[in-house]
């Protein structure tokens, strides 16, 4: 399920940025300038919806994926974070 990243708090979005970053094997994590400036990066990706923020329900993970290879899998009928 996707999630709008504009829904997430604040401090909620920067936590999944940041693991995310971590996982990407980027030498990012210089000083706090530096690491501000590269989520500032990221939010600005997901306004122009490049990246998106997923839920996964199987394994209970939140996540972001690049939105053109998410474009590749198969969608569900429905939106389940909108349709509730």
């Amino acid at each position: 399920m996707i999630i709008p990243h504009d829904r997430l708090a604040p401090e909620v979005l920067n936590g999944v940025i940041e693991d995310w970053l971590s996982r990407q094997s980027q030498d990012w994590v210089g000083d706090v300038d530096d690491r501000d400036q590269v989520i500032k990066q990221v939010i600005e990706q997901m306004r122009r919806k490049q990246l998106l923020v997923t839920w996964d329900d199987e394994s209970q993970t939140i996540n972001l994926v690049d939105a053109e290879s998410l474009s590749q899998l198969p969608s569900p009928a429905e939106d389940e974070f909108n349709s509730g």
